[in-house]
């Protein structure tokens, strides 16, 4: 089984575009895990562990909405025509 740190670590690495912050204020201690995109969105995760915070955000099955279409490949551009030249 996997640490929660070597699964936090394998997070960051796949999306280095996202900030990420894990704390542990709250009573009666629960962990907050909190992913910050570029535009200045976040979203944060609570639960009883690190473990069950990175499930809820990064479930095992799926690429949660908000990062796959953040993340999701762009297409190839257009060829450009070609523009006519002096020398045609």
């Amino acid at each position: 089984m996997t640490s929660s740190a070597d699964r936090f670590d394998a997070i960051r690495a796949a999306h280095p575009g996202l900030g990420f912050c894990v704390y542990a204020l709250e009573n009666p201690g629960l962990v907050t895990f909190e992913m910050h995109l570029p535009d200045g969105r976040y979203f944060s995760f609570k639960a009883a562990t690190l473990r069950d915070a990175l499930a809820l955000a990064f479930p095992p099955d799926a690429v949660p909405q908000y990062i796959a279409a953040d993340h999701a490949p762009k297409p190839a551009p257009e060829p450009k025509a070609p523009q006519a030249d002096i020398f045609d």
